[in-house]
């Protein structure tokens, strides 16, 4: 019991001990000479000099840290009010749209807007000077020049970060990169430049997905596939939606045995996405990567497991409204695509009774979904000239155009005009054709058909064909290339109308580079040397003499 006592004494000192022990060392050290007494007395003072050079250290390099925050903060706060400020003008553009009348943006908008641009400006040149080594604060002004409408300081500030000779800024090297590659007609030094500017961003920052995909796509563009490969494979691992540039690269490349392994790892990411929590509390996230799993299934022809998977979706009564009208659109595409595959690229109505009566099976089953797809429109419409009976019906039963003929979209009305030109009736298929030109004024498409019709018509007009094609070879872009011989066939066709034999014969031979061996164009470019009086080059004589006998044909007259 004592020793429990002195031991709780002992406690209960030992905030006194704590205290004491400095103070009998200070107090003897006192006692111990002159030279530690003049010691202690000069310590306050050593003390108070410590912390005059720590605050004058603060000042000097602590306190920039604090100002370049200070005015950091004021440059993101002026940036995202004038992106609320958009916004809610945006919102009110809308609104008014409505009524029918335009929208102006109120004085007060406007001079609100160039006071936050304004400030911007003064923030960044005030954060420039605080950390000229950083360019971010430089790339920023770049930034809000160009939204100024200050195109050329813009791109001198991004030229000045981003050299061509060396690696600098990766952000603004691939903005001078897509300058380049900008516009209809880029040339050759541009794309190089190009080039030049994404292999610097990519030694800046080489985990950067912007620029490996431009260079990835430039690199296809200049048909270095292998190249291009490289960098898709690179960003497949992080973003599945890739996997359709993998697949036309090794079509191009003569290697689609490739596709599968690389759909089906697309496939699994996109699933693997589908369970995040991330994923599915975002809509635009959740429809992409919904979408991803669809198109991938559908290229693996998996379009029962497709349907089965939107289907079990679409019977949870907890879904989102959106989510369910996304998810029937979907379906619908999936029964489209279905349909298309079973009769495969020729026109629904050339194929055998089976195969139609599938399709329509399929297509029906997709209007009821979405009611406004215009493929499934364009199909049904396709179907309703077959010649067999129990499929023209149906789809009729389904879709009839003509009675939907003013609110028809431009592809069905194309399709009508299709069917006019199979029954030979070029006076109906002329003005099918130009309605649908009318609604879809630069589809090449529909140029090339209306064009064609006006050479094939009873009355031609060969000039009216002429500016239509030429309209519509201009409108083509890479995904339509494989169309582009048809359409010089086209210009070619009307130019020899027009007795124009050697701009004909420029335009035959273009579209023989796409199909050496076509029968018809290789008549026709014969056609103009020989009218021309020139005897039309040998090689061509010989491809058409094939392909007329292949086809159990007489060759070209003589």
């Amino acid at each position: 019991m004592g020793y429990l006592i002195y031991q709780l004494k002992r406690l209960l000192m030992l905030p006194v001990s704590i205290f004491r022990a400095p103070s009998e060392g200070l107090a003897s050290a006192w006692k111990e000479s002159s030279r530690n007494r003049a010691l202690m007395l000069g310590l306050p003072a050593f003390l108070v000099s410590l912390l005059g050079a720590a605050i004058f250290l603060y000042a000097q390099f602590g306190n920039r840290e604090t100002v370049e925050d200070h005015y950091k903060y004021l440059f993101e706060k002026s940036k995202s009010d004038l992106i609320l400020l958009i916004e809610d003008a945006q919102r009110r553009q809308a609104v008014q749209a409505g009524s029918g009348d335009p929208f102006v943006a109120t004085e007060a908008q406007k001079q609100k807007a160039k006071k936050l641009q304004s400030s911007q400006e003064i923030f960044l040149d005030k954060l420039i000077s605080l950390a000229p080594e950083n360019p971010n604060y430089r790339y920023d002004l770049a930034d809000l020049a160009g939204r100024k409408g200050e195109a050329e300081q813009r791109w001198t500030i991004l030229a000045e970060l981003a050299p061509e000779d060396r690696a600098g800024h990766a952000r603004a090297h691939i903005e001078l990169a897509k300058r380049d590659l900008s516009g209809k007609s880029v040339r050759q030094f541009h794309v190089i430049r190009a080039e030049t500017h994404l292999e610097h961003a990519l030694s800046d920052e080489p985990d950067n997905k912007t620029a490996k995909y431009l260079l990835a796509t430039l690199r296809a563009r200049k048909k270095n596939y292998d190249g291009a490969s490289e960098l898709f494979r690179e960003l497949l691992d992080e973003d599945p939606v890739v996997f359709r540039k993998l697949v036309e690269l090794n079509n191009l490349k003569g290697t689609p045995e490739e596709n599968q392994l690389i759909i089906k790892s697309a496939l699994e990411q996109y699933e693997e996405l589908a369970r995040t929590k991330e994923i599915n509390e975002i809509d635009q996230r959740w429809f992409a990567v919904q979408r991803g799993i669809a198109d991938t299934m559908m290229q693996l022809e998996r379009y029962d497991d497709a349907v089965e998977k939107i289907g079990l979706q679409l019977k949870n009564s907890e879904l989102k409204s959106s989510r369910v009208v996304f998810l029937r659109k979907l379906l619908a595409q999936i029964y489209y695509n279905w349909g298309r595959n079973i009769g495969g690229p020729s026109p629904g109505f050339s194929h055998e009774k089976d195969i139609q009566v599938r399709m329509v099976e399929k297509f029906k089953k997709a209007y009821e979904l979405d009611k406004r797809n215009t493929g499934v429109l364009q199909g049904l419409a396709e179907l309703n000239i077959s010649k067999i009976p129990e499929v023209s019906e149906v789809a009729k039963s389904v879709y009839d155009p003509y009675a939907d003929y003013s609110k028809a979209p431009a592809p069905v009305l194309n399709q009508l005009g299709t069917g006019a030109m199979l029954d030979r009736d070029y006076d109906s298929a002329i003005l099918h054709y130009e309605r649908a030109q009318a609604k879809s004024a630069t589809n090449p498409v529909i140029l090339n058909n209306l064009a064609y019709s006006y050479l094939v018509a009873e009355e031609t007009n060969p000039l009216r064909a002429l500016e239509l094609i030429r309209k519509g070879i201009s409108a083509v872009d890479r995904s339509q290339i494989s169309n582009l011989s048809n359409y010089l066939h086209t210009q070619g066709t009307a130019l020899k109308q027009l007795n124009r034999l050697n701009e004909a014969i420029l335009s035959f031979e273009a579209s023989i580079r796409f199909r050496p061996n076509h029968p018809d164009t290789l008549q026709s470019a014969i056609e103009c040397y020989r009218g021309l009086g020139l005897d039309p080059p040998e090689a061509f004589v010989a491809r058409l003499k094939n392909a007329m006998g292949s086809r159990g044909e007489s060759p070209a007259p003589k």
